[in-house]
């Protein structure tokens, strides 16, 4: 241990020593200091406090301006110069014992007014993790700010969330897409630690917009996961089967083939996803 005696600190060192002291006691202070919580039934607050909005639209809307580098780069500027982003939905969930909630938020560009109606115009999505800590009392634990886009056409796609182990959860984003007679739907799953992505897959896809009734050429297939909860695991994270029914199309086969499967998966610490298990 080292040991400071005042007998060889000269005045200039007390305040040197004294100024570090205050200096450390302020940084723990800081670390340490809470903000203020929200009350979940105050939307208004939610948007204004989250996106530094200005005002609320008469939708219900956050209207903000992009005042730092990142947001003009990375946000749907509308063309009235602001960023319109609404509360989407407030899910709950308990993990730990501990009650939570995931608030989520769109964003949408405007032009003139309307929602952009384009092919690739989706809804740019941002997340805020919250605890409960009283009676419509909740404190933000992390916040995520457009870290993915979904959706098509003006629209956002649909949400919601998925039990991946006992204590683990994920948030569950869903979209479809369609061109050239191709319909599909998409899911991601994203972890609410971090809001990375831990798993995706396509839920359904088709190509019988682009061909007649009856044609071989035309394929189906669905795809769900099973979760084997069942079956305790080191990381804590459920195994699942990834089922795969329907016809597929073959790249050097001219003519729709089964696409009936089931492959195992399993999380990967390393990565903080989930990969294919072989066996």
């Amino acid at each position: 241990m080292i040991q400071f005696s005042a007998w060889f600190l000269t005045p200039q060192k007390h305040c040197f020593l004294a100024l570090c002291c205050l200096c450390f006691t302020g940084f723990s202070h800081a670390q340490t200091q809470l903000l203020e919580p929200f009350d979940l039934e105050d939307r208004e607050t939610l948007l204004i406090r989250f996106f530094d909005a200005d005002s609320i639209s008469d939708t219900g809307e956050a209207l903000w301006e992009p005042v730092t580098f990142s947001d003009q780069v990375s946000s749907n500027i509308s063309s009235d110069g602001y960023v319109h982003t609404a509360l989407d939905t407030i899910m709950y969930f308990n993990m730990y014992g501990i009650d939570k909630a995931i608030a989520l938020f769109e964003t949408l560009p405007y032009e003139g007014g309307n929602v952009a109606d384009c092919h690739a115009c989706g809804a740019q999505v941002s997340a805020a993790v919250l605890d409960k800590s009283g009676d419509k009392s909740w404190q933000v634990v992390k916040f995520s700010k457009h870290f993915t886009t979904q959706g098509s056409f003006g629209l956002n796609g649909e949400s919601d969330l998925v039990q991946f182990g006992e204590n683990q959860w994920c948030l569950r984003l869903q979209m479809s897409w369609e061109g050239q007679g191709i319909y599909g739907e998409y899911v991601t799953f994203y972890n609410l630690e971090d809001f990375e992505k831990m798993f995706n897959f396509t839920l359904h896809e088709d190509n019988v917009g682009a061909f007649e009734d009856g044609s071989e050429r035309a394929y189906s297939f669905e795809k769900a996961i099973h979760f084997i909860p069942s079956v305790e695991t080191e990381s804590g994270w459920w195994d699942f089967d990834m089922v795969m029914q329907g016809t597929q199309k073959v790249d050097d086969v001219d003519r729709a083939v089964p696409a009936n499967e089931v492959i195992r998966y399993q999380f990967e610490w390393e990565t903080g996803s989930y990969i294919k298990l072989c066996r």
